[in-house]
């Protein structure tokens, strides 16, 4: 038993459509995370600077790099993810 294949194209362009779209979206996403990213970078270097200077304590520098480097770890860890390579993924469905 076999789908028609009038069906099979269908569905083949339906998952072609939906993965063009979610790569897309993913696209944005990516934007997005990286200048998040460039703004934790931001954060960190100015609190940096304001230990450096003894605007602020020890504790409170420690208090702030610890939220502000899990935060990014957190970016980078989605920017790796986001930015892998899709293209085989997108082979096997053309061949479908």
């Amino acid at each position: 038993m076999s789908l028609p294949d009038n069906m099979i194209r269908v569905i083949q362009k339906n998952a072609l459509r939906i993965f063009e779209t979610k790569t897309a979206s993913d696209k944005q996403l990516l934007f997005e995370k990286q200048r998040k990213l460039e703004a934790e970078d931001s954060k960190l270097l100015a609190i940096e600077e304001k230990w450096i200077i003894n605007k602020i304590s020890h504790d409170t520098y420690e208090r702030w790099f610890s939220s502000i480097n899990n935060n990014r770890l957190s970016l980078k860890a989605s920017i790796e993810h986001l930015s892998s390579d899709q293209s085989k993924t997108y082979r096997i469905l053309e061949t479908i």
